[in-house]
């Protein structure tokens, strides 16, 4: 019988990730303290030794933008995953990968999408930051 696990993510020592678990229980929780786009992510890789090949393990995610800091990044974690023969599901956009790479056309089609929506809200949110930070400063020098 496989395990249920999660994997959070969080930015800062202070935060919290209940929100991400959405109240849903877990075998075992693994979970990052640090900035998102770090490539060093100490408690991925020990659950990446937790998850036993063919056990049939389940992670949760809460949303794609945890798992990784770039799509290449994002395709390697979930190939790792998928080669131990767990299942991986993004629990926000609701997005399962089955380890059967046979059956995962859907799947793979929709990360795709939300990937590039996700990015392309990110440059939104980025712009709207330094447009906002731009009028503050000229604010101040009047």
């Amino acid at each position: 019988m496989g395990k249920r696990i999660a994997y959070t993510l969080v930015s800062s020592a202070d935060q919290q990730t209940d929100q991400q678990l959405d109240d849903m229980t877990f075998d075992k929780v693994f979970e990052d303290k640090i900035g998102s786009t770090s490539l060093d992510r100490p408690e991925f890789n020990k659950m990446l030794h937790y998850i036993e090949p063919n056990r049939g393990d389940h992670i949760y995610v809460y949303e794609i933008s945890i798992l990784g800091s770039s799509m290449i990044d994002l395709h390697q974690k979930i190939d790792v995953i998928r080669k131990k023969r767990a299942f991986l599901t993004f629990i926000k956009e609701q997005i399962t990968f089955d380890p059967d790479y046979q059956s995962t056309e859907a799947p793979n089609v929709s990360f795709g999408m939300m990937s590039i929506f996700d990015k392309f809200e990110k440059s939104l949110i980025k712009k709207q930051q330094e447009k906002s930070y731009a009028q503050t400063n000229n604010y101040r020098k009047d």
